[in-house]
C-alpha cells in the first residue's frame, strides 16, 4: 500500500505453491505485470530516439525484418501492417478467446495439460520449440483474428514480439536491458526472470496444477508473463511510475502515451480501455489484473499519472493510498479482488512508517537527527539496486566493505538519512578492473564527480580481485588534490606515503589484498592545499586482530581516530589494513570480533548513548563470520 511515496504497509498471507508460508520478501511470479516492464521499456527506447511506434514491425522496412513466416504461403498480408504501436496497446490483430491456439506461448504446457489445441511443434515438424521466434514465425503464418488497430485484445504474443523488438534495437538480451534501464534505476533488486505457473483444463481448486511447469521456457513469456519479483520491488516501480518520490522513469509525455487510448480502436468514447500494459479509465486511474493462464494479481494506481497544474483537484485524499497490489498463489474470485479494493478504500488510519526501510535494513538506529539503516550481508548482485533504492529513500551510503564467505561474495552497509536528493548525487560500481576503473573515474569526472572511497575485494561473481569505487558529485573544493593508486606492493607503497606525507596528502582509502604472500595496497591519498596544518596520520597494513584492539585505543590516546578499515585472506588468517588520522576524538567503542547477534545487541543499547555506526568489516575465521565494528559518539 503506497501512500504518497511511502510504503504504508506490506503482509504477507497463507502459503505459495510450495506450500511456505508467503512473507513480502518472497519472490513471487508477477504473470502479466511483466507487461509493464516491457511497456516501459518500450516508451524508454522511444524517448531516447531509437524507436518510433509508428514503424512497421514486419516486412523488409519493418523493425524486424529479418523474422520471416514460417509458411510464406499461409501468410495473412495484415501482419505487415502492424506497428510498434499496435503490439504495445494490444491491437495488433491477435485475440487468445478467438484462437483455436489460446496462448501459442504456453502451448508445450497447455497441451501437456489436456488442453485441445493444435501442437506448434509438430506442425512445425520440429523436436521441441527452443526459442520464442520460432513461435513468432508460426503465428506470421496464421490468420490475424482482426484487422490490426480495430479492436484491443491482450496479447501476449504480441508482448513477446515487444521483446524481440528490444533485442534489435539494442543488442542485449531482454532481460538485460529492462534490468540496466528500469529496474536499476528504480531501485529494484530482487526483480528476474521466472517461471509462470500454468493451470490445468480443469479442476476443482484454484491451484494450478505444478507438473509439466518446465514446459514452459522463462524466455518464452518474459516479456508477457515471465518476470517474478516482490512486493518491495513492484511498489518501488509504482513510486518510480508516478514519479511520487525524486525519480521518475518516464517523461510525462511518455506517461501520457502509457495511458493513451488506441486510435482506431472502438474505445475513443468509452469510460475506460487498454493502454500500454495497464487499463485506464477516464479518471486516470491504471490498473492490472492477472490472466486465467498464471497466478492472478491486482494492481490499482489511483492516478492520475501525469498532473494536471490547472486541476488542484487529486484523485486522491491526503493520508489515502496512491496505490495497491495484491497477487496470489492461484487464481482469485473477482468478489475477494473487490474486497480489497473496498477495504484500501473504507481504512483510514494508516501506518506512518516506511515499510521500505523493513527491506534495506537488518538494523535500524536513531538518535537526535540521526538515522541510519545497517545491512550485514548484501549479496553482490544486489548492490546496484539497493544502493539505488537507499538513495530513492535519501539515504547516503557512509560506510561499505565486500567480503567473502561460504564461496559467496557480500558487502556491509551502513547508511545515513539526509534532507536532500541523492539519486543523480552518487555512483556506486562494484566489480570493476583495473582498467575499467580507470575508464569509469575519467568518464566520472567529465561530468563532476570524484572518486571518493576504493576497496579491493575478492568476488566470486568476477572470479578473482575486482575493485568497488564510490564516486560523488562535487565531492571536493577546488584546492582539493587527489591521487590514487591500485594493488602497490606493500613496502613500495609504504615509501609512497612517506614522501606524499611530506607534500601533506593523507591516506583515506587503503584497501588490502594479498597475492601468494605478497600484500598489495590501493589507495586515495588526499590533500588540501589551503589547510594551515596536515593533520597527523597513522597507517598500518598486516595486523592480526588481536593487535588491532590495542591500535584502536593506542591511536585514541593521541587524538588519532579509526577513518578505514579493510580486511584480506592472508592462508586463513585475516589481516587487516587500518588508516587513523589526528581529529577529535568522541566517546567511542571498538570490537574487533562480534557475532551478528551480538553486533545487534551492541547497536541497539549503545544508541541510547549517541553512539552509531561508523565502520564495520566481516571477515571469515576458522569457518564462522566475524565483525570488526567501530562506534563513536
Amino acid at each position: 500500500m503506497m501512500i504518497e511515496d511511502r510504503l504504508a504497509f506490506a503482509k504477507g498471507y497463507g502459503k505459495n505453491h510450495e506450500h511456505q508460508d508467503i512473507y513480502v520478501h518472497n519472490l513471487i511470479p508477477v504473470g502479466s505485470f511483466s507487461k509493464a516492464f516491457t511497456a516501459v521499456s518500450i516508451l524508454k527506447l522511444v524517448e531516447d530516439g531509437q524507436l518510433n511506434l509508428d514503424f512497421k514491425v514486419f516486412g523488409k522496412d519493418g523493425v524486424l525484418s529479418d523474422l520471416k513466416p514460417w509458411d510464406p504461403s499461409t501468410v495473412d498480408r495484415r501482419i505487415y501492417d502492424i506497428t510498434v504501436d499496435h503490439l504495445l496497446r494490444h491491437t495488433g490483430g491477435w485475440d487468445y478467446t478467438k484462437s483455436k491456439l489460446m496462448e501459442p506461448l504456453l502451448n508445450s504446457a497447455l497441451l501437456a495439460n489436456g488442453y485441445n489445441v493444435e501442437n506448434i511443434t509438430a506442425d512445425m515438424k520440429l523436436p521441441e520449440l527452443t526459442t520464442p521466434v520460432e513461435v513468432i514465425r508460426f503465428m506470421m503464418s496464421r490468420p490475424l483474428d482482426f484487422t490490426p488497430g480495430t479492436q484491443s485484445a491482450v496479447s501476449n504474443i504480441g508482448y513477446s514480439i515487444l521483446g524481440q523488438i528490444i533485442e534489435t534495437i539494442t543488442d542485449l538480451d531482454y532481460d538485460e536491458y529492462v534490468k540496466k534501464h528500469v529496474m536499476i534505476p528504480c531501485g529494484m533488486m530482487y526483480t528476474k526472470i521466472g517461471r509462470p505457473h500454468v493451470f490445468a483444463k480443469t479442476r476443482d481448486t484454484n491451484e494450478p496444477l505444478m507438473n509439466d511447469v518446465s514446459k514452459v521456457s522463462p524466455d518464452f513469456v518474459g516479456p508477457a508473463l515471465g518476470w517474478e519479483s516482490n512486493m518491495y520491488d513492484i511498489m518501488r516501480f509504482s513510486r518510480c511510475l508516478d514519479g511520487s518520490g525524486d525519480f521518475k522513469i518516464l517523461s510525462d509525455q511518455s506517461l501520457k502515451s502509457l495511458v493513451a487510448k488506441p486510435h482506431a480502436a472502438p474505445v475513443q468514447h468509452s469510460e475506460s480501455w487498454i493502454g500500454a500494459a495497464f487499463h485506464v479509465n477516464s479518471r486516470g486511474a491504471v490498473w492490472m489484473e492477472g490472466e486465467f493462464f498464471t497466478d492472478d494479481l491486482l494492481f490499482f494506481h489511483q492516478g492520475p499519472l501525469v498532473k494536471d497544474t490547472t486541476q488542484p483537484r487529486s484523485n486522491v485524499s491526503p493520508g489515502q493510498p496512491s496505490a495497491y497490489a495484491a497477487f496470489f498463489t492461484g487464481q482469485m474470485f473477482n468478489p475477494l479482488k473487490t474486497s480489497i479494493h473496498d477495504l484500501v478504500t473504507a481504512e483510514k488510519n494508516w501506518s506512518l512508517d516506511n515499510a521500505f526501510l523493513d527491506d534495506v535494513a537488518d538494523v535500524k538506529t536513531k538518535y537526535g537527527d540521526i538515522e541510519q539503516v545497517i545491512k550485514y550481508q548484501l549479496e553482490e548482485h544486489h548492490l546496484h539496486g539497493y544502493s539505488r533504492a537507499l538513495s530513492l529513500l535519501r539515504y547516503d551510503i557512509k560506510w561499505i566493505n565486500g567480503f567473502s564467505y561460504k564461496k559467496t561474495t557480500y558487502f556491509v552497509v551502513i547508511a545515513q538519512k539526509t534532507n536532500k536528493p541523492l539519486f543523480d548525487k552518487v555512483v556506486i560500481t562494484p566489480g570493476l578492473t583495473e582498467s575499467s576503473l580507470t575508464q569509469h573515474k575519467l568518464h566520472l569526472e567529465k561530468t563532476g564527480f570524484n572518486l571518493t572511497y576504493l576497496q579491493n575485494y575478492m568476488s566470486h561473481s568476477h572470479g578473482g580481485s575486482v575493485f568497488l569505487a564510490i564516486f560523488r558529485k562535487n565531492s571536493y573544493s577546488n584546492s582539493t588534490v587527489i591521487r590514487y593508486g591500485v594493488q602497490h606492493y606493500t613496502q613500495s607503497y609504504k615509501k609512497l606515503i612517506e614522501l606524499y606525507a611530506e607534500e601533506g596528502y593523507i591516506p583515506t582509502s587503503q584497501s588490502l589484498m594479498y597475492n601468494g604472500v605478497d600484500g598489495l595496497v590501493s589507495f586515495i591519498l588526499q590533500e588540501d592545499e589551503n589547510r594551515k596544518t596536515q593533520k597527523d596520520y597513522r597507517s598500518y597494513e598486516g595486523v592480526s586482530q588481536s593487535r588491532l584492539n590495542k591500535l584502536v585505543t593506542g591511536n585514541a590516546k593521541y587524538k588519532r581516530k579509526l577513518v578505514y578499515l579493510d580486511e584480506a585472506d592472508y592462508f586463513g588468517k585475516p589481516q587487516f589494513s587500518a588508516v587513523f588520522v589526528n581529529n577529535k576524538v568522541n566517546s567511542m567503542l571498538f570490537n574487533s570480533k562480534l557475532s551478528v547477534k551480538d553486533m545487534s545487541k551492541i547497536i541497539q543499547r549503545e544508541q541510547m548513548y549517541g553512539k552509531l555506526p561508523r565502520i564495520i568489516v566481516a571477515y571469515g575465521d576458522k569457518g564462522s563470520l566475524w565483525y570488526a565494528m567501530f562506534l563513536e559518539k
